[in-house]
């Protein structure tokens, strides 16, 4: 089984994993320690719904317990809901009882031993190569640190908060199985009901939008038509620098010509990779410059260094 899901892994993603380490090697790039720090859970977030808005979440209690969170900057974790954690420790272990005592017992399958391994390793993982709490930076190593500095294959995974979703995958098991026990019980279908009830009170979310974007608007059309096969776009500003711009709008700024180029077929200037590599902030910094101190010979020569022959600006983003 296990060498079936490496194979699985290794036709899937190899050719993933090996352009990313190309593009690494040509540029020379290697991640900041510190955003491993800045994107990772922290142990609080385990405690608090900040991050989704349910009917339960919304609660005058729940609110101001939420409030006590100072976790503001970077990605997070969540508190996995009264239900799922319930269910979880019931399916986690055995139970028996005499008169005088509550026994409990961890059973040692191969199926409790792997998925209670997955959920203590997605715990750890998502909290990073340092501890934070609650908004402070307590700076003790964890587990995660060793892995980050022998194993290469983790060095792409900036967002070390997302490793909670192994965290919510094994309690999902053991909820599964706590079910199971439920359903053995007289008035099984009385209690699920309610908790299915409860379940969705507090995790459905309540103020979800959707949302759609134009990503090739008209121009690109006569765009298409001076697109040769070895023309150049730059889509002028390369960042936004207008008063609402944030991580998020420059992310979907850029991230939305890279999808255009798919339908013009000009080659761009512009572009997002997880990285920014030192050259594409320079040539960035001196276009900026040249534009701000109104030197068109430096700008040109700019242009030429990267063969752009296609100029799209975007008034919008300045």
């Amino acid at each position: 089984g296990v060498g079936v899901f490496c194979l699985v892994f290794i036709i899937l993603s190899g050719p993933f994993i090996l352009k990313y380490m190309q593009v690494q090697r040509s540029y020379g790039i290697s991640r900041d320690y510190g955003e491993y720090v800045l994107y990772s859970a922290h142990l609080t977030d385990y405690l608090f719904t900040t991050h989704y808005h349910s009917l339960i979440s919304t609660l005058s209690p729940v609110v101001k317990w939420n409030n006590f969170n100072m976790h503001r900057l970077g990605e997070a974790g969540g508190f996995p809901g009264i239900v799922l954690l319930s269910l979880s420790v019931i399916g986690l272990f055995i139970y028996s009882r005499n008169s005088s005592s509550l026994n409990l017992k961890l059973p040692f399958s191969f199926n409790h031993i792997l998925f209670l391994t997955l959920t203590v390793c997605g715990l750890i993982f998502s909290l990073g190569p340092r501890l934070n709490a609650n908004g402070t930076y307590l700076a003790i190593p964890l587990p995660y640190e060793i892995i980050l500095r022998y194993n290469p294959l983790v060095e792409p995974i900036r967002a070390t908060a997302r490793w909670s979703f192994i965290f919510y995958f094994g309690l999902v098991y053991f909820a599964c199985i706590g079910l199971q026990k439920i359903n053995k019980r007289t008035k099984s279908n009385l209690v699920i009901s309610l908790l299915s009830i409860v379940f969705l009170l507090e995790i459905v979310p309540t103020n979800k939008i959707s949302e759609s974007k134009n990503y090739y608007p008209e121009v690109y059309k006569t765009i298409e038509g001076l697109c040769q096969s070895r023309s150049v776009l730059l889509e002028y500003p390369m960042s936004q620098f207008n008063k609402e711009a944030n991580i998020l709008t420059n992310l979907t700024y850029r991230t939305q010509i890279l999808l255009a180029s798919v339908n013009h077929k000009c080659k761009v200037v512009n572009g997002y990779s997880g990285y920014i590599p030192k050259q594409y902030q320079d040539y960035e910094d001196k276009l900026l410059t040249s534009v701000e101190n109104n030197d068109r010979s430096k700008f040109l020569t700019l242009l030429d260094s990267k063969e752009v022959s296609v100029i799209k600006l975007n008034k919008k983003s300045l």
